[in-house]
This record gives C-alpha cells, structure tokens and sequence, in this order.
C-alpha cells in the first residue's frame, strides 16, 4: 500500500476500489522483503551452523577414536595427541583409522595424517 502510493500517481477511489477487490482491510501483517530476505538469512545461517557444527562433531569423534586405539596399541605423546587433534580431512582420519588394526607402528598411522601416504 505504501509502494503504491509513493510509486504510484492513483487516486484515492481507485485505490480504494484496489484495495476493495484485493480484500485488504486496514492494516495487514504482510512482511516486507527485508523482513522476509533477514528471516531466510536467519534459518540458512542456523542450517549452515548446525551443519558445521556436526561435521566438527564428527571430525573430532574421529580425533577421539584415533588417540585411544592408538594409544591402546601404542604409547603416544602429548604432541602426537596434538597432531591428530589438528588433522581436518576426515579421509586422512579414516584411512588411519582403518591401518591401525594392522599398522606394525604408530609411525605408519601417523605418517598418513602428516604425508597421506604410509611411508
């Protein structure tokens, strides 16, 4: 209605006549396309969050479980801890996840996270 009427060169009966046959009576709880740009910024912000906030969940369970199988099979220091702590690349985490079942060392597992490669 404001649009109209800032854009719009109407005279009032038309535009009541508009507003008559478009049935809006006083004033209607239409959000405006800010309003409604902000609102769909919000929810794919909050998605967009949710979703990383689960990937890194999900990387640092994979952190979790490499420190104590290794450490399990293996003794490992504090910045060997460290190390896997830093690794981001979820492939890097499962493949040393996989070769710690038959790795002979902790120098294998790890040299995947460091190089990408066993050796």
């Amino acid at each position: 209605m404001i649009y109209i009427a800032e854009t719009q060169d109407i005279p009032a009966p038309e535009l009541a006549k508009l507003l008559e046959e478009t049935k809006i009576k006083g004033e209607v709880a239409m959000p405006t396309l800010a309003q409604r740009l902000r609102e769909e910024g919000k929810e794919q912000g909050m998605q967009q969050g949710m979703q990383q906030g689960m990937q890194q969940g999900h990387l640092l369970g994979k952190q979790e479980d490499l420190i104590m199988l290794l450490a399990t099979r293996f003794q490992l220091t504090e910045a060997e801890k460290q190390l896997i702590g830093q690794i981001k690349e979820a492939d890097k985490l499962n493949t040393a996840l996989k070769m710690v079942i038959t790795a002979e060392t902790k120098e294998k597992v790890l040299n995947i996270l460091k190089n990408g490669s066993p050796s």
